[in-house]
């Protein structure tokens, strides 16, 4: 009873602190508390390492709502200044939960942060990274920045790390693929308005300072495409995404590929390429600004064919590969590893390398391109694509083995969980000893369906079952004498309807019936009608057979064509059932399974999405480990080489050059993982696959979506990459100090500094007598600083303070007598 008095007096103490003016107001994240100690006065604006935004008009913001806005409440913020950045498919507010995305004007900051709506701000400008992909990245925590250093030349972002990325191909020539280690130059305002003028302007390739005819910039824009609306761009240069290339011949096109004379030697395979040094961050090129050119591909290798794999390697033979004919494996790349530090659709390791395998082509030996990829040093490996027809689901196939191994040999295993959750291609039946099962599935003839392919998967010591499928009849109402399904054999109704069937058991004990359906009038294969379509489960044992039944079909893969009705049928009945529904190879005993939730308007935000599959696997072992980003809401490149169904003109045009599109599906989840992998393995290559796997379920966060962790749908919850790297190091750095007189300056003493590990940036060196000068890394992570040294016979208190990778402040200090 005192307990409980206890908490009441607890809990009105807080409701009245809430009340008071002070609670209220929203509170300051310590990135945006740094930004303003410049504002203020107590930090130097003109010092180096003062932030881009504070010499902006406004600062680019999260806004916490206390809880979900109203339209009333937006507007009042709106009126006041706030300006909600607007998504440019939609138009609506850019927010993930209660969480928005603005920009505030600096005057009425105080303003906004007394509104009794706002809970929290915090600045996208940290001090140690620049912001990344559009939504996907602050919702797992990588754009805030505390790991990443401002100028990109340090820190997280998987330098020296090579993924194996198993997927479609991708575009080698999207400009999101390449490095930027052209050099700089400068931009020569020929018109002379103080603006970069796209078509107007010049680049001074050769360094005269003369606009050449070769040298006028021209405009790539990045425009985010939609199927429905085209191409979202509006002709001006965008410095955060758009990228500007030199118009050699004046065509007004970026030519690139040996069909226009370039090589695998030619920087960015084509025409000059650039970015702009975009310095402070206002979005216009400043004439003071450089523009920083793009070289070399991000690709370093890639494999495809199919029964003779033929593998391509940068600088020799690379512009041969295969073309991305479907957008898939080039978002992906994406997002692994897509961009530039700074820009708004960076990827999660931007100075990764890659090499991809296209899972695509028939015929693909996966152990064998696993194994190429093992021994061109891969770091990790990530399986964009999953089966489920005629596979057991259980672990035991000899590709799941094979992930396994790779996980077992240190190489971290990443698998999409699969998009078959609630699309229906899974349901799930009982059928009773001495009794049957009735499932139900419908035949949309939408998409031309000619061919169901059915797997049936039971765990029970072999009982007595025996399947019977009934098509419908020729006008589509009544059924059609029922096929008997035989196992290893091919059974027909004699009205033109076939079901062939293979049954088996894994070596786990997995029992499968595996079944090809299909309508054939004389030599031909007809379409399937339109309609439903019953599997009656027959059991004449005496123990009960939990059957799990998968859906696929020769026109559709993940949604649509064959799936199962919701409805039960006779009793005990079958379902559609999204649990049991993860594909293989996220089935494979070890891999690092990802599920999909949504941080765009498509779904309810921060939920997990539709399609995503879940667990548990059908011997009831857990699979899923971790969601991120991945429903219809991230812009990642799309392919030129592919092609999309544009219904004004009744056309398949391709994708626009440079475009981004809304890229879906845990196979745009996973590689947020992935590249995770990789920012952790560049921490510590010695890390493994459970290292790295414990890391990111243990920096997992959980919320109201998620529920109680871990579980069948979220796994451990939502990624953090903040979380993930914090959970492998909380050990601060610690650092040698060596002072000595100055070899070459009298009356100056030489301080070296050797931290225990790579740091984030050069540490901070302060005394207690003179000021220290600049700190200078000498390369192999040794640092170098001088100071005035004092007279003989004094001391001087020296305090060296750095940051590592994760986060942590290390700071030593010693006293020296002279």
């Amino acid at each position: 009873m005192r307990h409980r008095e206890h908490l009441l007096l607890i809990g009105l103490l807080l409701t009245s602190f809430a009340a008071t003016p002070q609670a209220r107001a929203a509170r300051l994240g310590p990135h945006l508390k740094f930004l303003l100690s410049f504002r203020d006065g107590r930090l130097p604006q003109d010092a180096p390492f003062a932030p881009r935004s504070v010499h902006a008009h406004d600062v680019r913001l999260y806004l916490e709502f206390r809880t979900p806005p109203s339209g009333a409440t937006m507007a009042r913020l709106e009126a006041r200044g706030v300006v909600f950045n607007r998504l440019p498919d939609t138009g609506e507010p850019a927010h993930v939960g209660t969480i928005y995305s603005v920009r505030i004007p600096w005057s009425i900051l105080p303003r906004v942060q007394a509104d009794p709506a706002v809970a929290r701000l915090e600045a996208v400008e940290r001090r140690l990274t620049a912001p990344a992909m559009d939504l996907s990245m602050p919702a797992i925590d990588w754009s805030d920045g505390r790991y990443v250093p401002q100028d990109g030349t340090d820190g997280l972002t998987g330098r020296g790390q090579l993924i194996a990325l198993f997927d479609t191909s991708v575009d080698v020539y999207h400009p999101a693929l390449f490095k930027p280690d052209g050099g700089l130059f400068r931009w020569l305002d020929t018109d002379g308005d103080g603006v970069l003028t796209p078509g107007v302007d010049a680049v001074d390739l050769d360094g005269n300072g003369v606009a050449g005819e070769d040298e006028v910039l021209g405009l790539l824009e990045n425009a985010m495409f939609d199927v429905q609306y085209g191409p979202l761009a509006d002709g001006s240069l965008d410095t955060d995404q758009d990228w500007l290339f030199a118009d050699t011949n004046g065509n007004g096109e970026r030519d690139y590929g040996p069909d226009a004379g370039y090589g695998e030697t030619d920087p960015a395979f084509g025409e000059p390429l650039f970015i702009v040094d975009d310095t402070d961050a206002d979005g216009v090129a400043d004439p003071t600004e450089y523009l920083v050119a793009l070289g070399t591909s991000k690709v370093a290798g890639a494999m495809d064919g199919e029964s003779t794999l033929t593998v391509h390697t940068r600088g020799v033979n690379l512009l041969s590969m295969a073309e991305d004919t479907y957008p898939h494996g080039t978002s992906v790349a994406g997002i692994l590893a897509g961009d530039v530090p700074g820009r708004r659709f960076v990827g999660v390791a931007p100075e990764a390398d890659l090499l991809v395998i296209d899972n695509e082509a028939p015929g693909v030996d996966l152990v064998y391109a696993m194994n190429w990829a093992k021994s061109k040093g891969a770091d990790v490996m990530l399986y964009s694509f999953g089966n489920w027809i005629g596979e057991y689901l259980d672990g035991t196939s000899l590709v799941e083995q094979a992930v396994t191994e790779k996980a077992d040999n240190g190489i971290p295993q990443v698998c999409p969980a699969g998009n078959i959750g609630l699309n229906n291609k899974h349901g799930y039946a009982v059928s009773p000893p001495d009794g049957d099962a009735l499932a139900i599935f419908f035949v949309d003839q939408t998409f031309n369906v000619s061919t169901v392919y059915l797997t049936a998967l039971w765990r029970e010591e072999q009982p007595e079952l025996t399947f019977e499928v009934e098509f419908i009849s020729s006008n589509g109402i009544s059924p059609n004498s029922p096929v008997i399904v035989v196992e290893d054999s091919v059974e027909t109704n004699g009205e033109g309807d076939f079901v062939s069937a293979i049954r088996s058991t894994s070596s786990t004990g997995t029992n499968m019936m595996d079944m090809t359906l299909y309508h054939q009038e004389g030599d031909d294969t007809e379409l399937l009608y339109e309609g439903l379509y019953t599997v009656r489960i027959a059991n004449a044992g005496i123990s009960t057979a939990k059957l799990h039944l998968f859906l696929g079909d020769d026109r559709t893969t993940w949604t649509g064509g064959a799936t199962w009705i919701t409805s039960e049928g006779t009793s005990p009945g079958a379902v559609a059932d999204p649990s049991y529904s993860v594909t293989s190879p996220a089935t494979a005993d070890k891999c690092i399974v990802v599920g999909s939730y949504a941080t765009r308007q498509q779904e309810v935000l921060g939920n997990l999405s539709t399609f995503s599959s879940r667990g548990p696997r059908i011997d009831q072992e857990p699979l899923l480990d971790i969601t991120a980003p991945g429903n219809y809401d991230v812009w990642a490149p799309a392919s030129a080489a592919a092609t999309y169904f544009d219904a004004s003109i009744n056309a398949w045009p391709n994708y626009p050059y440079a475009s981004s599109w809304l890229f879906s599906g845990t196979s745009a989840a996973a590689p947020h993982v992935a590249g995770t992998a990789a920012l952790l393995r560049q921490i510590d290559e010695n890390f493994t696959h459970d290292d790295i796997e414990t890391a990111i379920r243990n920096g997992a966060i959980a919320d109201g979506f998620t529920g109680e962790v871990p579980n069948a749908s979220w796994g451990m919850g939502k990624l953090d990459v903040g979380g993930a790297i914090q959970a492998v190091d909380d050990v601060p750095p610690e650092f040698s100090v060596l002072v000595d007189r100055h070899p070459i300056l009298a009356n100056y003493l030489m301080v070296t500094i050797v931290p225990s590990e790579r740091l984030a940036g050069p540490p901070q060196l302060e005394s207690t007598t003179e000021s220290a000068g600049e700190v200078i890394s000498a390369g192999n992570d040794i640092y170098f600083s001088t100071f005035p040294a004092p007279d003989n016979g004094s001391s001087v208190a020296l305090s060296v303070t750095g940051v590592d990778l994760a986060g942590n402040t290390g700071v030593v200090s010693r006293s020296y007598t002279f």
